[in-house]
């Protein structure tokens, strides 16, 4: 297959659809076979890399080639590609200049389209913002709920969220959106938001107090136990380096271990009598 790249672009569109798809250099030097490096390199080129190295990297970000190349958003592409661009570029130009800092013309740019294309995916800048965070909290619930299907052992399942919510944390620029009671987010979207994050909360809560009653943590108080730990695990994305010794999962692997230790594991060898938990 030859495709003809736009130069100037390919570098911009692969960050973009990289951060829309979650991963990090990292993650997609792994997926596609090329170093960290490489993928730096790649992102910051205003060149163009050979056709095959778009195809393994089009392969390993499931899109179609042509969502690195020229027409992008404005292309063939035209429905779920174009969004992700948009959504790629989003997280991009909010995580760096703030909502208010970041015009339509703006995103368009970044995502290689015009604005009347980006109005065909979103009626408005807002609307964007929304979809991200409804992704975030999606992303959370998700890790929840792959934790009470893999185990129904409560230390298992604790161990299980925190460290998805310490990676989302480590590795999703767009979760620092989720500051200052969803800014700028108003009305019956903040009631929303604000509801699924208590709900979430409610969830983490319920296994530890599963696990206070089975005797497997010892905690005077779940609910201020939980709020603890998950705004610990919220904050680590202000001091974690990608660059520095240790990687996003390690980092996740040590703080949740760290974590689990503040719930008082092994209480079940201290005392073999369940213990009753109020429900907050």
């Amino acid at each position: 297959m030859t495709v003809e790249l736009a130069e100037g672009t390919v570098g911009a569109r692969l960050r973009a659809l990289r951060l829309a798809k979650g991963l990090t250099q990292e993650h997609l030097a792994r997926r596609a076979g090329f170093s960290d490096a490489y993928i730096s390199k790649l992102e910051r080129s205003a060149g163009s890399p050979p056709n095959a190295t778009v195809l393994r990297l089009a392969q390993s970000l499931e899109v179609v080639p042509e969502a690195l190349v020229a027409g992008g958003c404005d292309g063939e592409l035209g429905g779920a590609a174009g969004r992700r661009e948009i959504l790629g570029a989003a997280i991009e130009l909010f995580s760096t200049k703030g909502y208010t800092g970041t015009s339509i013309r703006q995103l368009a740019a970044r995502a290689g389209c015009s604005t009347a294309n980006l109005y065909h995916h979103f009626s408005a800048k807002y609307e964007i913002f929304v979809t991200l965070i409804e992704r975030v909290m999606d992303d959370h619930f998700a890790g929840l709920d792959e934790a009470l299907r893999r185990s129904e052992d409560p230390v298992e399942q604790l161990r299980h969220v925190l460290h998805n919510h310490l990676i989302l944390h480590m590795t999703r620029p767009e979760v620092r959106l989720l500051s200052y009671d969803f800014f700028p987010i108003t009305g019956a979207e903040l009631e929303q938001f604000i509801e699924k994050r208590d709900r979430y909360e409610r969830g983490v809560r319920a296994i530890v107090q599963r696990g206070v009653r089975q005797g497997a943590f010892d905690v005077d108080d779940p609910a201020v136990a939980v709020r603890a730990a998950m705004a610990a695990c919220t904050a680590v994305d202000r001091w974690f380096c990608p660059d520095g010794p240790l990687s996003a999962e390690q980092v996740a692997g040590r703080t949740s271990r760290f974590l689990l230790a503040g719930f008082g594991i092994g209480a079940r060898r201290r005392s073999a009598r369940p213990r009753e938990v109020a429900r907050a």
